[in-house]
């Protein structure tokens, strides 16, 4: 029976159960009343007929009342019952389904109002109907489309869900993995792919989804193999984000890598092979030459017999060289495929994996990009940190990548003394059981044309270097979201401007700009506060040129309290060493040239660069404009005008935020959208602009104003 629905029949025998209910207490009633009538009244022929009079008023007024009852019933309630019923098949069928009405006149008005109610609910039913019909259609066509382009892809294309069971693949999948059966909707992909590296990859991007990482980070390449290990693969994966932001799904783009592979490996061994067998021929003619140069004297029959051993050996070394070259010549240049690996994603990974084994690994330091492959890397790195922890009887360490340069460092340090080469050399042996291909820890070094040693670093605390390949990618920050920056103005600045000659009359859209951001040591520059970061974009032609960018670091010659810290992510460690702002701010200077200046709260910035620009040597007198007085300028409504909430309206994407460059990057885009909406609000030139600003200020700001 369906939720809600209640049988005709049903409500019939509730009505007379009612009616039942109703009779027995009037008969209750009544008999009561009779009794206390011959009770209180003599027996007598009066009494008798007395009582004769009130059991026959009682039976009239039960035949009455049940007539009544009865023609209430006919008359109303079964239509009322009939019509529940009518209307309750309306409600469950469908657009067809018509409604009969109750002939009853005491219900014409709820009649018309259901007439009236089942004609609206058949036109939205058609109207659903037809909607998702064309619907269905549309997806068909997408769908017929999909699976034209997966079919016409050369590179195979997998969907699996968060579990690994395969949601979608196309033929190339089935080509390249060159299986049949073994693929199929709902299977696990584990049945044709090595379970780890897929695992390891999706863990990693995972945790960089939930620590907030934007939609173009949550992707990544890596190197897998088939099950059966005889075909390598160039994978490609990537998170599909729902609509809610959450992430039930990925999909792999995969390549066939097993040839390119085999040849770096063969070259490898070829390398390892010729290496290692020229030791013999060279120490021999080594042993004979020192020893005919140590004995002038020697007889002839002697030193002739030294002389055939040494040109023996030429010979044979001269035959190992031409062998090798001839093997060389028939394998292709190239190395082994690495991938830009984020060094904080890294690290955090093998933290959680050797949590099992009891050991604390602490991620130190600024993160880093690096190159090498995820998985082997990983690996190698959780076993060094097994091996140092069972040398030295320790269970922490730190863990951090370090740049000099275009060097990139994986460093693992802990507190005791260095590890001894030869101890080093027996650990490159050990196998990586989880890595594919029966790889050593000696194999990833050579991967990633590497090596490892230990050293002091002179505190009571030692380090292992593994230097790794320099990424493709400029290095940049990634950071965890921050609280927001209170906003604090010394609107003296901005009462200064004035027009700004011919520049003032061109359009905001044609001008070049320089969006840039600042972080310091406190809010009050005029009590010592200091600049310890500063970052710049350039904004030309309404596009941000991302590449076009400026980034320093600065010593700000003062601790940075804590606080500040919490808000920027900059610590002492990280500006020592660091240039001053005095050559920070002529650098920044000369990449600003002619541009107009853009900022976000530009009155905080601008503080802090005029106090410094006199000991520079510079003078920042470019026009500046700020986003957050632009955003008045268009209009009241601004729930929240803020970087965030400007940047949240209009659709921008936030990343390391509360670093100079990434408030930069958010400013920037956040000024480019703002451009169309300042042109419809009548503000088009620099000049418009600037006047707007100032409106702003003085309508709004400078009552209430609170300077440093």
């Amino acid at each position: 029976m369906a939720p809600g629905h209640v049988p005709v029949h049903d409500i019939r025998r509730r009505y007379w159960v009612l009616f039942a209910a109703v009779v027995a207490v009037a008969l209750a009633v009544f008999a009561a009343i009779g009794w206390l009538i011959g009770d209180l009244v003599p027996a007598s022929r009066e009494r008798a007929a007395l009582l004769l009079a009130f059991w026959s008023a009682v039976l009239l007024v039960f035949l009455v009342s049940g007539l009544a009852w009865w023609l209430l019933y006919r008359a109303a309630f079964r239509e009322v019952f009939r019509f529940a019923h009518e209307l309750w098949l309306v409600a469950h069928g469908d657009a067809a389904t018509q409604v009969s009405l109750p002939r009853s006149p005491l219900l014409a008005p709820l009649a018309d109002a259901a007439r009236l109610l089942a004609e609206r609910l058949a036109q939205m039913r058609r109207e659903f109907d037809e909607a998702a019909a064309a619907s269905a259609i549309r997806v068909e066509g997408e769908k017929v489309r999909l699976e034209a382009i997966l079919r016409d892809l050369s590179e195979a294309v997998v969907v699996c869900d968060l579990e690994s069971r395969v949601l979608l693949y196309n033929s190339a999948a089935l080509r390249l993995l060159q299986v049949s059966g073994e693929v199929g909707l709902g299977r696990s992909l584990f049945n044709v792919m090595s379970r780890e590296p897929v695992l390891h990859t999706l863990d990693m991007l995972r945790e960089r989804l939930a620590t907030g990482g934007g939609r173009e980070d949550l992707q990544a390449d890596f190197v897998g193999s088939s099950v059966s290990g005889d075909l390598f693969l160039r994978a490609h994966m990537r998170l599909i984000i729902e609509p809610d932001g959450g992430c039930r799904s990925y999909v792999l783009a995969l390549t066939d890598a097993t040839q390119e592979l085999e040849e770096v490996s063969s070259r490898d061994r070829l390398l390892t092979a010729n290496t290692e067998g020229l030791r013999a021929p060279v120490a021999n003619i080594l042993a004979a030459a020192e020893t005919l140069a140590s004995h002038p004297e020697m007889a002839p029959g002697q030193r002739r017999r030294f002389d055939e051993v040494i040109l023996k050996e030429v010979h044979a070394l001269q035959a190992r060289l031409e062998e090798a070259i001839a093997q060389h010549r028939t394998l292709a240049t190239g190395g082994w495929l690495l991938f830009d690996i984020y060094s904080a994603d890294l690290v955090g990974h093998v933290a959680r994996a050797l949590k099992q084994d009891g050991l604390e690994l602490t991620p130190v330091g600024t993160p880093a990009w690096l190159r090498g492959d995820s998985l082997s890397l990983a690996e190698a790195l959780a076993h060094l940190v097994r091996q140092v922890c069972r040398e030295t009887g320790t269970t922490h360490c730190d863990v951090g990548a370090r740049t000099e340069g275009r060097q990139v460092y994986l460093d693992l340090i802990w507190t005791g003394r260095p590890v001894a080469p030869a101890l080093i050399e027996s650990w490159l042996h050990a196998r990586l059981a989880r890595v594919p291909g029966a790889v050593t820890l000696r194999d990833v070094v050579a991967r990633h044309d590497s090596e490892l040693w230990s050293e002091a670093l002179g505190d009571g605390r030692a380090r292992l270097r593994f230097p790794m390949v320099s990424p493709q990618r400029p290095q940049g920050v990634i950071r965890e979201p921050r609280p927001p920056r209170p906003v604090f103005y010394d609107f003296d600045l901005l009462q200064s401007l004035q027009a700004v000659g011919p520049i003032g009359g061109q359009a905001l859209r044609a001008l070049s700009y320089v969006v840039f951001d600042t972080e310091t040591t406190g809010l009050r520059p005029h009590e010592g506060d200091e600049i310890v970061a500063i970052a710049g974009v350039r904004v030309v032609n309404g596009r941000v040129l991302s590449d076009e960018r400026f980034e320093r670091v600065v010593d700000p010659r003062i601790p940075i309290p804590a606080s500040s810290t919490a808000f920027h992510g900059i610590t002492d460690d990280m500006v020592r060493n660091k240039p001053p702002i005095e050559v920070v701010l002529r650098q920044f200077h000369a990449f600003c040239g002619d541009s107009t200046l853009v900022a976000h709260n530009a009155a905080f910035d601008m503080k802090f660069i005029r106090l410094k620009q006199g000991t520079a040597g510079v003078a920042f007198d470019r026009p500046v404009l700020d986003t957050l007085l632009l955003a008045a300028a268009i209009g009241e409504g601004w729930l929240d005008p803020s970087l965030d909430g400007l940047a949240q309206r209009l659709g921008v994407d936030l990343r390391g935020r509360h670093t100079a460059l990434g408030d930069t990057l958010a400013t920037a885009e956040v000024f480019v959208r703002m451009i169309p909406l300042l042109e419809a609000a009548g503000i088009v030139t620099l000049d418009q602009a600037l006047d707007a600003c100032r409106r702003h200020f003085q309508r709004h700001v400078e009552p209430t104003r609170t300077a440093f």
